[in-house]
This record gives structure tokens, sequence and C-alpha cells, in this order.
């Protein structure tokens, strides 16, 4: 399967407006990511209280998703604060606003990040899981 690269040079930055509209956007989704952790933290806390390590591993993936995404909302916003948001970290030309509209806090151009997805697939790189206690892969695998 060949995936099709398009080049972005020569496409317009960000209109200082639309800017304007992504700090909002982001600025919403880092409430809902506070307002989120602050609910999976007080879960999370009920559940090891009672001893209930499904429920504790199930925080724990939605805490981990949710600080993943809030880092990111912060990294953009520091973008937007730094004149460098809707600039590709990695060849330095713009992103397509349509890219910024559906993902806000991308740092990269798709053909970019096509590119540095490849090289992770063929790599064989995997997330881990950086938490160790009951509900850790590390400790499932232990128990086995």
């Amino acid at each position: 399967m060949t995936m099709e690269l398009t080049d972005t040079t020569g496409m317009p930055a960000p209109a200082a407006a639309q800017l304007a509209a992504v700090r909002t956007e982001l600025e919403q989704q880092r409430s809902f990511r506070v307002e989120q952790i602050g609910e999976v933290e007080v879960d999370a806390a009920e559940a090891l209280a009672a001893g209930d390590d499904a429920r504790l591993q199930v925080t724990r993936s939605l805490f981990m998703a949710a600080e993943a995404a809030l880092q990111e909302i912060n990294a953009a916003l520091a973008r937007l604060d730094h004149g460098t948001y809707g600039t590709c970290e990695r060849c330095h030309q713009p992103i397509p606003i349509e890219r910024l509209e559906v993902l806000p806090t991308s740092r990269s151009c798709t053909p970019c990040q096509a590119r540095a997805d490849m090289g992770r697939a063929r790599r064989g790189v995997h997330s881990r899981w950086p938490i160790a206690g009951p509900a850790s892969p590390a400790a499932s695998a232990a128990s086995q």
C-alpha cells in the first residue's frame, strides 16, 4: 500500500482570527482535561481503597490518556505564545489549517507525521506503561 504525501510548501500560515479560535478551543480542552484528571484521581483513590484492581487499571489508563492529552494541549498553547503554532517541527513548513482544525495539537504536517509513523512502525516501537502497581502489565506478568 502506497501513501501519497502532499508537499505543504507555499501554504499560508493560519490567520490571526483562526489562531484566536484555536486558542479558545485549546483552553476549553485544557479545562476539560484538568477536570477529567481530578475526577479520575478521585475514582482511582476509591478503587485503591476498595482493592478493585480492574477499576484501578481503567482509571490508570484514563489518567494516562488525559495527562498525555493535557501535555499536548499545553505544548500547543506554548507554540501559540511563541509564534510557532502551525509550523511543522520537522520540515518548518506551514501545517495546513484543515489539519489544525481537526487536530489542533498537531506538531507536524501530514507528510512529516506519516514519515514519523512509518519509521516507528518499522522499528517496532510500542508504547510502554510507566506505572507500577497491581494494574500494571509488569505486575500482571509477574503474578502469572
